[in-house]
């Protein structure tokens, strides 16, 4: 999905890929970037090029998408949902082609007792200093919410001392 809305009439999406084919993609921001001069790109996500494309093409397409933002000025963030060791796996070797990686999932501890909190944290951002330490929030009407982690393990231990077990943190 490319564009942004500026107060002016112009869609927030300017493009969808219709087949897998990395090309496709470069000649949507090609064609659309200098006629709707985005301040930003969101591609969400590349998921079913990350299964369906050999990894060296994604790479090249990826660096593609860097060097065309690069030349508008225009942020582009690329999403990836890595539900698998494997996508996960390709990511990982992939990580230097960005500036940033920003990740977002359910603690997974937390999710094994039933108790979906989500976690965000800057994995790596180039050139700006950053704690790479989890966030934990919850999303209430629309908003992101803190929530203190801390909190939810006094509150588990107390629950399971009650009934005789006991928590790790």
């Amino acid at each position: 999905n490319l564009g942004e809305s500026t107060g002016r009439l112009i869609p927030n999406v300017v493009g969808n890929m219709t087949e897998l084919d990395p090309r496709q993609l470069l000649n949507i921001m090609q064609t659309n970037l200098p006629q709707v001069k985005a301040r930003g790109i969101v591609i969400d996500s590349i998921n079913d090029l990350l299964t369906n494309v050999d990894p060296r093409s994604l790479l090249l397409l990826l660096k593609e998408v860097k060097m065309i933002t690069r030349r508008y000025g225009t942020l582009s963030v690329v999403v990836a949902h890595t539900t698998t060791e494997d996508i996960n796996g390709i990511i990982d070797n992939m990580e230097y082609v960005f500036d940033g990686i920003i990740e977002i999932e359910l603690d997974p501890n937390l999710a094994q007792l039933g108790i979906p909190v989500r976690r965000l944290r800057v994995k790596r951002l180039k050139g700006l200093p950053h704690t790479i330490d989890w966030f934990y929030f919850t999303i209430s009407r629309s908003n992101m919410v803190p929530v203190n982690i801390d909190d939810i393990k006094k509150a588990l231990g107390a629950a399971l001392n009650i009934k005789g077990g006991d928590v790790q943190g």
